[in-house]
């Protein structure tokens, strides 16, 4: 069936990442002339990715989650303003920036 969410805000915020991580850019490169395309292997180990998918397992425990505190929403919160209050610690290399899919 379909699952109850208690929490659909956190649901959306969690589309929000999966469509930033669905639209980031490829890297492209020349081989012998030709262009290729290469997904580099899914920006494992790139700060952003890390600090998506951190999310991402947060959300996703805590959307169906009827007893989350609202200290804990805080704190994530949180975690996310001190970010966007670094506008340049994680400068925008793609039309749909990290920081702006942070603030959505």
């Amino acid at each position: 069936g379909i699952p109850r969410y208690e929490h659909p805000h956190l649901v959306a915020a969690l589309d929000v990442l999966l469509e930033y991580q669905r639209n980031r850019k490829t890297t492209y490169f020349k081989v012998m002339g030709t262009r290729a395309q290469t997904k580099i292997a899914p920006y494992r180990h790139d700060p952003r990715t890390r600090l998506i998918e951190l999310l991402k397992r947060w959300l996703r425990t805590n959307a169906a989650n009827a007893n989350i505190s609202e200290e804990e929403v805080r704190r994530m919160c949180a975690l996310c303003r001190d970010l966007l209050n670094y506008p340049n610690l994680f400068p925008s290399r793609n039309k749909t920036s990290f920081m702006h899919a942070l603030s959505e």
